[in-house]
C-alpha cells in the first residue's frame, strides 16, 4: 500500500536539510545526512515488504516506510536503478521525534464509564472502576479510620459531615475557657441539631467555660453524640460554685434517650459545693458515656436524684471513665436516686480519691435503686466505694479490680428499704498499715440475700464482713494480714463478726504472719447474741489467730 505525500525537491547539505517546493519555499530543517537530491513524488508505505515490492519508480525517488511491525524498518528510503528494475535503501529515520512502543505486559483498562476512576486493586494486577463514593470509602478506610478521640467513625466522611454541627465554627463560640459565654452557643447549636435532625456535635480541642448548665433532651427519635477529641483535650469548665455542667432529660417532658457523651472532661475551675453537679440526668434511658473523665468535681454523675415517680433513670452506661476527686466531701462522686440498670465498666481510666470522698451512694428514701453492675475497676483511696443507707439498692453485682484504703468498703444499712440481692465477688479489698482499709462489708437494717464470695482482703485493720443483721453468704474468701487493731478495734478483731440474721460462713481462709499487719488478729469468727438456728459454718480455715478460731455461740 502506497500514499502519494508531496512532489518535493529535498536538498541534503552539510548542515541542514532543506525541503523545498518546486517553488522554491523552504519547508523544514534538519540534522545533515549526505548531499542529496531526491525527487519525484515521495510516496508513504506501511510496510518494507510493500515498498520493496514497488520498484516502478525513477532512480533516487524518494519513499517513507511507516508503520511496520518491525521499527527498525520505518524510515526514508531512496530509488536506485531504473525504473522497473533496481532496489531501495533505507537513508535515516522519519523527520519526527517519537518511538513506536508496545505493551509487553498487556495492561487491561476498564471500558470508560461516567464519574468513575481507575483504581488498582488491593494485589495491584489490575485497575479497576470505581465510582466516586466506592473511591471515598476505600480512602476512608485506608488513610481517615480515625480513632476513639477524632470526629470520623465508621460512617462515610460525607454522611458524617452532613449529620454534624461544630462548636468551633460557631460565630460567637470563643473557646480557651477564659470568657465564660459558651453554654449559650453551645446550647443554641445543640438546639439547631435537634430541629435539623443532626445526630452530632462536634466540639474542638480546648477549654470551654461554662456560665450555665447545658440542657440536653432527646425524645429517642434522633440519637445524638456528643463528641470531644478525648480526655484533658476537650475539658469543660465552671464557673460557680453551684452549677450544674450538663442537665441531661427533662422531668416535665416524655423520656429522654439514647445520647452519647464520648472523649471529653468536667474540670472543677471553681471548687464544688453541695449543690454543684457534672452530669445531672432526670427522666432518662440509655444514655452514653465514653472516654469521660471527671476532675476536681465532689459530684460527677447524679442520677434520679429528687424524683417524683420510681425508675426515673434508667439504662446508664459509663463505659471507660474515670475520676479524680480530691478533698473532703459530703457529697458522693456517683449519686444514685430513683432508677435502675447502671453499668459501670471498662479499665482505661481509674478512679482516685484521698481519703474524704464516697463513690458512689443511694441516698434517696422515697426510690429505690434497682440494678446496679460494677466490672473490673481500679480505684484509689475513697472513703467508701459503695452506700446504700437510704430506699436502698436492689440486685448489684461488683466484680474484679480493685479497691483500696476505704474507712468502709461497702456499706447496705437501708433506713426505708432494703437491700436485696448483692453479689461482690473476685474483688481485691486492700488497706495499707497507717494508710486506712478499716471494715470490708458493714451490714445492717434489712438486708436479704448478700453474697460475699472469692474475694481477697488484705490489711484491713477491722473485720472484713460485720453483719448485724440479714441474710449474708460468706464463701471462699481469703483474709490475710486483717483485724490488725485487735480487741480496740470498734468489732473487736474478728475476721468476720455476725449478728442476729441468716448467715453461712464456708471455705473461707485466714491468717496472719508475726510481727505484720494483722498480728492482733484475735477470731476468725465471732458470734454475736444468742444462738440461732439458721447461722452456720463450715471448712473454715483460720490461722495464727490471738485467741480461738470462734467466739460465741453459732
Amino acid at each position: 500500500m502506497s500514499i502519494l505525500l508531496v512532489n518535493l525537491y529535498a536538498t541534503f547539505r552539510g548542515d541542514w536539510l532543506g525541503c523545498t517546493h518546486r517553488d522554491g519555499r523552504h519547508l523544514l530543517r534538519s540534522a545533515p545526512l549526505c548531499h542529496l537530491y531526491l525527487k519525484g513524488n515521495a510516496v508513504l508505505y506501511t510496510s518494507r515488504a510493500a515498498l520493496f515490492a514497488d520498484l516502478a519508480h525513477d532512480a533516487n525517488s524518494s519513499a517513507w516506510v511507516m508503520g511496520d511491525a518491525t521499527a527498525a524498518f520505518n524510515g526514508i528510503y531512496v530509488k536506485s536503478g531504473a525504473s522497473g528494475s533496481g532496489s531501495w535503501s533505507r537513508l535515516g529515520d522519519l523527520p519526527f521525534s517519537f518511538v513506536i512502543a508496545t505493551d509487553a505486559a498487556g495492561v487491561y483498562l476498564p471500558a470508560v464509564a461516567a464519574n468513575h476512576m481507575l483504581v488498582d486493586n488491593s494485589t495491584g494486577t489490575a485497575r479497576e472502576s470505581k465510582t466516586f463514593p466506592q473511591v471515598n470509602d476505600l480512602l476512608e478506610k485506608a488513610t481517615w479510620a480515625f480513632d476513639n478521640n477524632t470526629l470520623y467513625k465508621s460512617r462515610s466522611n460525607k454522611d458524617r459531615w452532613l449529620d454534624s454541627y461544630r462548636l468551633g465554627e460557631e460565630l460567637h463560640f470563643t473557646g480557651g475557657g477564659s470568657t465564660a459565654t459558651d453554654a449559650a452557643v453551645l446550647q443554641a447549636l445543640y438546639n439547631r441539631a435537634k430541629a435539623a435532625g443532626r445526630g452530632e456535635l462536634i466540639l474542638p480541642r480546648g477549654d470551654i467555660a461554662l456560665e450555665a448548665a447545658v440542657s440536653i433532651y432527646e425524645d429517642g427519635t434522633k440519637p445524638i453524640r456528643i463528641a470531644g477529641q478525648g480526655p484533658n483535650q476537650t475539658r469543660f469548665l465552671n464557673t460557680s460554685a453551684s452549677q450544674h455542667f450538663f442537665n441531661i432529660g427533662d422531668a416535665a417532658q416524655a423520656r429522654s434517650k439514647d445520647v452519647v457523651f464520648e472523649g471529653l472532661s468536667l474540670n472543677a475551675a471553681v471548687a464544688q459545693d453541695n449543690g454543684g453537679r457534672g452530669f445531672c440526668l432526670r427522666n432518662t434511658s440509655d444514655i452514653t458515656f465514653k472516654d469521660v473523665l471527671v476532675d476536681g468535681l465532689k459530684n460527677g454523675w447524679s442520677l434520679g436524684e429528687g424524683a417524683s415517680a420510681t425508675n426515673d433513670v434508667v439504662y446508664t452506661s459509663l463505659d471507660n471513665c474515670g475520676g479524680n476527686s480530691p478533698g473532703a466531701s459530703s457529697i458522693p462522686l456517683v449519686i444514685l436516686g430513683s432508677g435502675g440498670i447502671l453499668q459501670v465498666g471498662g479499665n482505661t481510666y481509674r478512679w482516685n480519691a484521698s481519703g474524704g470522698h464516697d463513690f458512689m451512694q443511694q441516698l434517696d428514701t422515697n426510690w429505690n435503686w434497682d440494678g446496679l453492675y460494677v466490672y473490673g475497676q481500679f480505684f484509689e483511696q475513697f472513703r467508701k466505694y459503695l452506700v446504700s443507707n437510704a430506699k436502698g439498692i436492689v440486685n448489684a453485682e461488683w466484680t474484679g479490680g480493685q479497691v483500696d484504703r476505704a474507712d468502709i468498703f461497702f456499706q447496705a444499712e437501708a433506713t426505708s428499704g432494703s437491700n436485696r440481692d448483692w453479689n461482690i465477688h473476685d474483688v481485691k479489698i486492700l488497706g495499707f498499715s497507717g494508710q486506712g482499709g478499716g471494715i470490708g462489708f458493714l451490714l445492717s437494717g434489712t438486708v436479704e440475700s448478700i453474697r460475699i464470695a472469692h474475694n481477697t482482703f488484705h490489711g484491713l485493720h477491722d473485720a472484713c464482713v460485720y453483719a448485724a443483721t440479714g441474710n449474708v453468704f460468706v464463701e471462699a474468701n481469703e483474709m490475710v494480714q486483717c483485724a490488725d487493731l485487735g480487741a480496740s478495734a470498734p468489732l473487736g478483731g474478728s475476721l468476720v463478726r455476725i449478728g442476729q440474721g441468716r448467715a453461712r460462713i464456708q471455705g473461707n481462709w485466714g491468717y496472719r504472719p508475726s510481727g505484720a499487719p494483722g498480728s492482733a488478729y484475735r477470731y476468725g469468727i465471732q458470734w454475736d447474741g444468742a444462738t440461732y438456728s439458721q447461722r452456720s459454718a463450715a471448712n473454715n480455715v483460720w490461722y495464727n489467730f490471738g485467741a480461738a478460731a470462734e467466739s460465741g455461740t453459732m
